[in-house]
């Protein structure tokens, strides 16, 4: 959602700005990848890029070093290639985290924490004995471990069943 709401916003600023890409303004900038007519202004691979990253960032908290050093080599491949000059990249970045960031902010209150309640779980497959059926979930791991999940029947965007 991250990607896609930001994707959104760019094109909307690419198109308000029609700035073209550096090979198209300078003759001299040799390009690594093909080129197009479309608007440069901000980077869509910079918007996709630092998106993710915010996302990546709070799903993978011990890799944020790693996270934030993909993102440095993706912004210096866009201008190694000739792609994109900093500014296309700066305004990439800064649009797509914004945007992330409120994705983020909306995830708190989905009700997707809340979708993998162990005591909700552990009612399920009880009441699953209950009503005959002898195989219920059983962890293949060692040591066993709980089911993950199995309330994801129970969770809506936005709400969670029994919940308001």
């Amino acid at each position: 959602m991250a990607q896609y709401d930001a994707l959104v916003a760019a094109w909307s600023y690419k198109y308000k700005y029609k700035r073209v890409a550096p090979s198209k303004v300078d003759a001299t900038v040799r390009v690594a990848l093909p080129t197009s007519t479309l608007p440069a202004y901000p980077s869509e691979d910079a918007v996709v890029a630092a998106a993710s990253a915010v996302v990546l960032k709070a799903m993978f908290p011990g890799e944020v070093p790693f996270i934030e050093a993909k993102l440095a080599e993706h912004q210096n491949s866009r201008l190694w290639a000739g792609m994109n000059v900093a500014s296309d990249l700066s305004a990439g970045v800064d649009l797509g985290t914004q945007t992330a960031a409120k994705v983020m902010a909306r995830a708190k209150t989905d009700g997707m924490s809340a979708a993998n309640n162990q005591t909700v779980t552990a009612g399920m497959i009880q009441a699953a004995k209950e009503r005959g059926l002898t195989e219920v979930w059983v962890s293949q791991e060692s040591p066993a471990r709980p089911p993950c999940c199995l309330t994801m029947v129970l969770y809506r965007p936005g709400i969670l069943t029994g919940q308001p």
